[in-house]
C-alpha cells in the first residue's frame, strides 16, 4: 500500500440504475469516430480539440439526435457487431478469456507500469506478473443465466483477462473477477500510446456495465 501511486478505494456501481454523464459518453463517442472514421490520430489528437468536435456535431442537432444508449454505444465499434455492409476504418476486437500468461500481456503491463507510474523495468518479472495478475484462488463455476447468453458473455465464475485490440494489437487489458451478482475490476493496464483516448473509462463502462447487467 505504501508503494502505490495513489489511495486505493473500493467504487461500487449499480448497474441498474447507472446513467452515463455527458463526459462519459463524449468518451465513448470520440473512440467509435476514431475507430470507425478514423477521426482524431492519437499522435495529433489534443481532447479539447476532441471536445469541441463533439459539441459541434450535436449542437442545433438535439431534437434528431434518439436517446443515448449505453449498450449500442458501447459495442458500437466492435468489429463483432459491425454491420455486414459497413467499413470501419479499424479494427476493434473484445475479446473476453481465462486470466492466463503470454508474452504479449507481459509486455504491455510492464510498459504500462514503466510509463504510467513511472516504475523501472527491473522492478517487473514475469514471476511477478503471474502472482499478480495471472493466479486466482477463484475456481470456475458455471453460472446459470435465466436465459442463454451472448456468446461473449462469460459461461462460469472466475478470473478473466479482457483483452482490447486494435488492429491485431494488443493496446489494453482489464483483469476481471467474475462473481455471483458482481463484477470485480481488479486492474485494468494500457498503451501510453493511447492515453488520450480514456481508455480506461471507455473499458470499465464495457466491462463493468454489460456484464454486471446480465449478472443481476
Amino acid at each position: 500500500m505504501r508503494r502505490t501511486c495513489c489511495p486505493q478505494y473500493t467504487i461500487k456501481l449499480d448497474v441498474l440504475k447507472f446513467t452515463p454523464t455527458r463526459s462519459q459518453r463524449k468518451v465513448i463517442y470520440r473512440w467509435n469516430r476514431f475507430v470507425l472514421d478514423g477521426v482524431g490520430d492519437p499522435e495529433e489528437m489534443d481532447s479539447q480539440d476532441s471536445n469541441t468536435n463533439f459539441d459541434n456535431c450535436n449542437r442545433g442537432k438535439t431534437k434528431k439526435t434518439p436517446p443515448f444508449s449505453l449498450i449500442e454505444s458501447i459495442h458500437a465499434s466492435e468489429s463483432m457487431f459491425a454491420r455486414p455492409d459497413s467499413s470501419p476504418r479499424h479494427r476493434f476486437e473484445v475479446i473476453m478469456e481465462p486470466s492466463s500468461y503470454s508474452q504479449e500481456k507481459f509486455e504491455l503491463y510492464r510498459h504500462y507500469q514503466q510509463n504510467i507510474h513511472k516504475e523501472e523495468r527491473k522492478e517487473h518479472t514475469p514471476r511477478g506478473f503471474k502472482q499478480f495478475l495471472v493466479e486466482s484462488p477463484l475456481e470456475m463455476t458455471p453460472i446459470e443465466y435465466e436465459r442463454t447468453p451472448p456468446d461473449y458473455l462469460p459461461k462460469n465464475y472466475s478470473s478473466y483477462h479482457q483483452l482490447y485490440r486494435l488492429d491485431g494489437e494488443l493496446i489494453a487489458m482489464s483483469v476481471l473477477d467474475i462473481l455471483p451478482c458482481c463484477v470485480s475490476c481488479v486492474y485494468f493496464i494500457y498503451n501510453s500510446k493511447w492515453e488520450k483516448f480514456s481508455l480506461g473509462k471507455v473499458t470499465y463502462l464495457d466491462s463493468s456495465y454489460e456484464k454486471g447487467r446480465k449478472r443481476c
